[in-house]
Parts: structure tokens; C-alpha cells; sequence
């Protein structure tokens, strides 16, 4: 019983650690593996898809609301600096479009993290350039933008584990805002990149690959770990404990 006991700890334990991603070109890229489609997680459903277009991660999306976000099969513990940033190109064809990048804690799909974007917002009777930053720490979403007409550039993000501090900005513009995540950052918190794009409020104009997309990114500090699938390494871990079970009970 109390080996029973011991390998279900163990289980337990596997089961929610992270695994070291090995190749050290994984954000290389002529190689281009962090873009694939198989890198990313769909939880928030919308006729928006993501995918790879040459040297850039590109989101397209139809229909009303064709909007999606997504969370990376790699995440970062927070217990270290984690600083990266990403290039942006955002020209749909139609306003009411939105992209944005951002970290959402890991295997969360209720809550939004902090993020920052480029989009289009509907003011005074005219669509209007906007940078906005989100921030959703579970007891709501609050946020921030500022008016500028920029289409590319560079997201930065800058996480601070000594005060809790995440910076997001955008480089070269002078647009940045800092927040303090004090409220959902625990220790050992991992959390994943967290992508988001497509139309909004009801605007059912598509957009392509070509005119709204990431690319270039560039890891600071930080060291990513794959997300294991929670079913699948289970399953795997359990038949691990079930043999090592019979062997116990043959000595």
C-alpha cells in the first residue's frame, strides 16, 4: 500500500512537470518550428485560423466574429526573467481587426493573462489606429490603449520576477505599459506565449495570412519547456506504475 501510495505521488508529479525543449534552433528561423500549427492550442473557438506563410506565423479568419486565441505548447516558469519579442504586420483589408501577443498562465482557459495589440476601435462614428493592452488576472478584464497608426513593428514583452512586474511595448514607438501580476503569479507559475486575433464586433470582412502576422521571434531570457498533453502522459505515466506494482509484488 504505501508503495501504491509512492508511485501515485510520483505520477502526480510527472504528470504536471514541464519538459526541457531540447533542440536549441527551436525559435530559429530558417527552421522556422516554433510557427508550426502543431505548436499551438486553439481555446477560444472562432472561424480564425493560425499557420505557418513563409518566415511568418500568420492569422486569417471569416465570417462575424471570426476571432481565436491561442496558447503555446511551451511555456516559461516564472520564477526567472523572461524577456522576448516579436515582429508584427497588421493591414487587413477591412477595419475591426485586432492581433495581439501576450502570456496566459498555462492550461488556463478561462482567464485572458496580459497581452498587448494593434487594431481598430470604432470611435466617435470613424474606425481609429490603436495599441491596447489587456489585462485579465481573473476578476475581470481592464485595459489601456493609445492612438497610433503604426501597422508594424515590434511587440516586447518583459516579465520582472523579482517585483512581479510584466512590461509590454511596443519598440522604437515609446508606447509601453507595466502591471503588476502580484495577484496570479505563484511560485513555480508557468505560463504559455498567448496569441489572439481576428474580426470583431460582428465584422464578417475576411483577412489573410498576408496581412496580419508575427514573425522573428526573438527569446531574451527565459527557458522554454514543451507542455506535455495531461491525458496522454498520464496514461503513459499509470502503465509505468502498473508494472512497476507487479514487480514489487513478486519480491
Amino acid at each position: 500500500m504505501r508503495a501504491l501510495i509512492i508511485i501515485s505521488a510520483m505520477v502526480m508529479t510527472l504528470t504536471v512537470s514541464a519538459i526541457p525543449v531540447a533542440d536549441a534552433s527551436f525559435f530559429d528561423e530558417t527552421k522556422g518550428w516554433w510557427m508550426d500549427e502543431s505548436q499551438w492550442q486553439k481555446f477560444t473557438e472562432g472561424g480564425n485560423d493560425i499557420g505557418q506563410d513563409g518566415n511568418n506565423l500568420g492569422l486569417s479568419g471569416t465570417g462575424a466574429r471570426g476571432y481565436a486565441e491561442y496558447s503555446s505548447n511551451w511555456a516559461f516558469n516564472m520564477d526567472e526573467t523572461v524577456v522576448f519579442s516579436a515582429d508584427f504586420y497588421y493591414n487587413p483589408s477591412s477595419p475591426q481587426n485586432r492581433m495581439k501577443l501576450g502570456l496566459i498562465p498555462t492550461g488556463v482557459i478561462d482567464i485572458n493573462g496580459v497581452s498587448i495589440g494593434r487594431g481598430d476601435e470604432l470611435m466617435g462614428g470613424s474606425d481609429k489606429a490603436v495599441f491596447y493592452w489587456e489585462v485579465d488576472l481573473g476578476s475581470g478584464l481592464t485595459g489601456d490603449f493609445e492612438l497610433n497608426p503604426a501597422n508594424s513593428g515590434t511587440f516586447l514583452v518583459s516579465y520582472d520576477p523579482g517585483f512581479k512586474e510584466i512590461t509590454l511595448s511596443v519598440a522604437g514607438l515609446g508606447l509601453s505599459k507595466t502591471y503588476d501580476l502580484s495577484d496570479m503569479i505563484v511560485s513555480g507559475q508557468m505560463m504559455s506565449v498567448y496569441l489572439g486575433g481576428g474580426s470583431i464586433l460582428g465584422d464578417t470582412s475576411p483577412f489573410n495570412k498576408s496581412e496580419v502576422y508575427f514573425s522573428n521571434f526573438q527569446l531574451t531570457n527565459g527557458t522554454p519547456t514543451a507542455v506535455p498533453e495531461p491525458v496522454s502522459t498520464t496514461l503513459f505515466l499509470l502503465g509505468g506504475a502498473t508494472l512497476a506494482m507487479r514487480k514489487l509484488r513478486r519480491k
